[in-house]
């Protein structure tokens, strides 16, 4: 099977378990982000288990890399990258970098959010 084809499916199997978890966690009274924070940290588990098995040499097929990692936990999430990666530049001596990657991310992404937030307020003031 193509790389294509895989990347797609798992895409697709991703996109599908994350709105899935999202749905359920909503029937459950508490806070609604819940369900974003389930499949943040397990998405964060799940990278983190299946690069640790690559950095222990551990041999994962490339379709498995292709089905799984860019595309089940590529759709599923994408914060499991992000913490997966800026783990790694810490383990990897690179202190500085790492805690730059997590400050901009957290911060920066905090601040797109906003301004997306404020550009959608003013698309919908604008169509009405």
């Amino acid at each position: 099977m193509s790389e294509w084809l895989l990347v797609m499916f798992g895409g697709a199997a991703g996109a599908v378990s994350r709105h899935t978890i999202d749905k359920v966690s909503k029937l459950w009274p508490g806070d609604p982000i819940l369900g974003t924070l389930f499949i943040n940290l397990t998405g964060s588990l799940l990278l983190g288990l299946l690069a640790g098995m690559l950095v222990d040499k551990f041999a994962l097929p490339t379709k498995f890399r292709h089905l799984m990692i860019v595309g089940f936990l590529g759709s599923y999430t994408t914060f499991s990258t992000f913490t997966v990666a800026s783990l790694q530049l810490l383990r990897e001596g690179q202190a500085a970098k790492g805690i730059m990657n997590i400050a901009v991310s957290v911060l920066v992404g905090l601040v797109f959010a906003y301004l997306g937030m404020q550009l959608g307020g003013m698309l919908k003031s604008w169509r009405q």
